[in-house]
């Protein structure tokens, strides 16, 4: 990965082409190229601008602290500027680079093929009183981007919610290693399908491989088979019976409530879910029949209300609503009162008998 521009917009001695900020083009574009680059100038013709303005975005290998100042915006006819922007773009990015920044990646066409592109930009305000004010650090293909944050933590509530963020930082503390190695790999997968090309080889072999690190080392003739087979015909007709089990007489189809609307069941069983907080807590006061008013205004608990309103619509007989047990201990009393029957699954397993659930 190499600096290949430099763009800056009112940024000392370089101002903008345009009048308003937000749509004039930069006042200076100044090109790298990959290995030593030299600046050579006369006093006073912006060569420190150059360097200062790499040095804002990238930071020293000391950490020196940056202090952005006044003069840092450009004047022209004694008139100074209220904002600046730096933006530098990285080209010449391997797999390898590109998988720490893989949120903040763009791509873009060179010499008819598919390349990383990463667009790192620093804009500041000078407010009144003479007070600067720099905005987060950002990246990313668009106009604004996203802040550029490379620091690795653990959420303190969600270390078990893996979203796509959650796990990467629990991957990153768990093994170093391995989270580069991973966002290597799916750097080069969004590469290649950009590029129009398949990565499903890359990725059944990544699979694999983590199959038998993790559970199957020894790599048996059914292990092979399973993860060679290029058959992947799956059918709407096909993909359904996959999803419908047969007990006895009865059949139990499994989706989600979505693909159930507007349809009518024997029997419904709704499995909680888990979207920054389980079901149960968002619903445990209706469950019980309480309908408080501040509960009802939240933008989750509405939308959790619709879905549990569709599921709980479906059954002509019988509704169960699965959850943790610790979700509902100190309410069974005022659940009961509702109407529910409360039954713990390992009871039911290990009954010998059907136990009876009223519908």
């Amino acid at each position: 990965m190499y600096l290949c521009e430099l763009k800056l917009w009112n940024f000392r001695k370089y101002g903008i082409k345009g009048d308003e900020f937000e749509k004039a083009e930069p006042g200076v574009v100044v090109y790298f190229n990959p290995g030593l680059n030299v600046l050579i100038g006369e006093n006073d013709s912006g060569k420190s601008t150059i360097v200062d303005a790499i040095r804002y975005v990238l930071g020293t290998q000391s950490r020196d602290w940056v202090r952005y100042e006044k003069t840092d915006f450009h004047e022209s006819d004694a008139k100074r500027a209220d904002k600046w922007k730096i933006e530098c773009i990285f080209r010449g990015i391997t797999h390898e680079e590109a998988g720490p920044f893989l949120e903040w990646l763009g791509f873009e066409e060179i010499n008819g093929k598919q390349e990383y592109v990463l667009k790192v930009r620093l804009a500041a305000e000078l407010k009144s009183g003479d007070r600067v004010v720099p905005d987060y650090l950002r990246a990313g293909p668009d106009a604004v981007g996203a802040p550029l944050d490379g620091e690795a933590k653990r959420h303190p509530e969600r270390n078990r919610a893996f979203s796509a963020q959650t796990f990467l930082r629990w991957l990153y503390e768990k093994d170093e290693d391995r989270h580069s190695r991973f966002l290597k790999s799916v750097a080069e997968w969004v590469l290649n399908l950009h590029r129009h090309e398949s990565p499903t080889g890359a990725v059944r072999n990544q699979i694999a491989a983590l199959i038998r690190e993790q559970w199957c080392p020894d790599a048996t003739p059914e292990l092979n088979t399973f993860l060679n087979d290029d058959r992947a015909e799956v059918t709407t007709e096909g993909q359904k019976a996959n999803n419908v089990f047969q007990y006895g007489d009865i059949e139990i189809e499994v989706g989600t409530v979505h693909s159930v609307k507007g349809e009518t069941h024997t029997a419904t069983l709704y499995l909680e879910t888990f979207n920054y907080e389980n079901d149960s807590k968002r619903l445990l006061l209706f469950l019980k029949g309480q309908y408080p008013e501040a509960e009802s205004k939240k933008v989750r608990h509405i939308e959790n209300l619709k879905v549990a309103h569709v599921a709980f619509s479906r059954p002509t007989h019988l509704l169960v609503f699965a959850c943790q047990e610790a979700a509902i201990v100190g309410h069974e009393s005022d659940l009961k009162n509702n109407g529910w029957e409360i039954k713990n699954v390992n009871e039911i397993l290990n009954h010998e008998q059907p136990i009876s659930i009223r519908g």
